[in-house]
């Protein structure tokens, strides 16, 4: 893979002088809405001297962090590691560990989409993790020459990372992304499903997305998993049968108050016609009078 980078300035000199129109044009062509601004250009092959690079071969990523030596560094590495090109790589990591969290995300520069999904082991759920991993592979084929990093992370193990986005885990299964560099990250609106999580990433690479601020430093915390899915779901199996016994309760006492209604109606209903027979009564005999 073939890599050149550029960096663009907003000072006349680099920019606008007519010695590099060259470089106003890619400005424009390459939809840079603030300088300065890093990016690179690259081609997703190797390049010969029989296959010479076409203009529409040409990729254009850009880098959004910080203008700070390591990140943009970290970032020209990402493309540097990929000697086979970003549509290989066709998986979605699972972070559980710290090292996995730094590894696939803080060490490679860029962006960072993360689902939060139930990692529950039960065999229906796995089936939905299934395919929502597909609906990521979907978008991340997409956006296979942009610097964003895509993974997942069993967020109802670790609970305690939903706090850093302001969420509880009845929001899953759902999305964020994350800027190391910057420390800002994103929410996504809406379901998770390849149509929103497409849009919600073409907004985050030109910026068009609401930011927050990260006051906190990601940790993942090491889990027993499995051990933490069995607590929960007998947790959720106690509050289920609780609250079973409880509606049975209500429906019990229901039916009794309502059997009481009817008896209370069939004696109203009783008194009513001997009020009635006692007056046709009476009449008769005023009558006979």
């Amino acid at each position: 893979m073939a890599m050149l980078v550029f960096f663009f300035s907003s000072r006349r000199r680099h920019t606008r002088c007519s010695g590099v129109s060259w470089a106003r044009r890619c400005v424009q062509e390459t939809g840079i809405e603030i300088l300065p601004r890093l990016i690179c250009a690259f081609v997703n092959r190797e390049i010969t001297e029989a296959e010479p690079v076409k203009t529409e071969e040409i990729q254009v990523a850009q880098y959004t962090g910080e203008l700070d030596y390591e990140q943009m560094k970290n970032f020209a590495e990402m493309f540097i590691e990929m000697k086979g090109g970003f549509a290989n790589r066709k998986t979605i990591d699972q972070v559980k560990y710290q090292s996995d969290f730094d590894r696939l995300c803080i060490k490679k520069g860029g962006l960072c989409l993360i689902a939060l999904l139930n990692g529950s082991p039960s065999e229906e759920n796995q089936k939905k993790i299934e395919n929502l991993i597909e609906e990521m592979k979907s978008v991340k084929a997409r956006f296979a020459q942009n610097p964003i990093n895509f993974m997942w992370i069993d967020a109802r193990c670790h609970s305690s990372l939903l706090k850093h986005f302001q969420l509880q885990t009845e929001y899953l299964p759902t999305a964020i992304i994350y800027s190391p560099s910057r420390k800002f990250y994103s929410n996504l609106v809406g379901i998770f499903d390849k149509d929103s999580l497409r849009l919600f990433v073409e907004n985050a690479l030109k910026g068009r997305i609401a930011q927050y601020p990260l006051k906190d430093q990601i940790e993942i915390d090491e889990q027993d998993c499995a051990a933490v899915h069995q607590k929960l779901d007998e947790e959720q199996s106690k509050i289920y049968e609780q609250s079973q016994a409880d509606k049975d309760l209500e429906d019990e006492i229901l039916r009794e108050i309502l059997e009481e209604q009817r008896k209370r109606q069939e004696e109203l209903e009783k008194e009513e016609k001997k009020s009635k027979k006692k007056k046709k009564k009476s009449k008769k005999q005023k009558d006979e009078l």
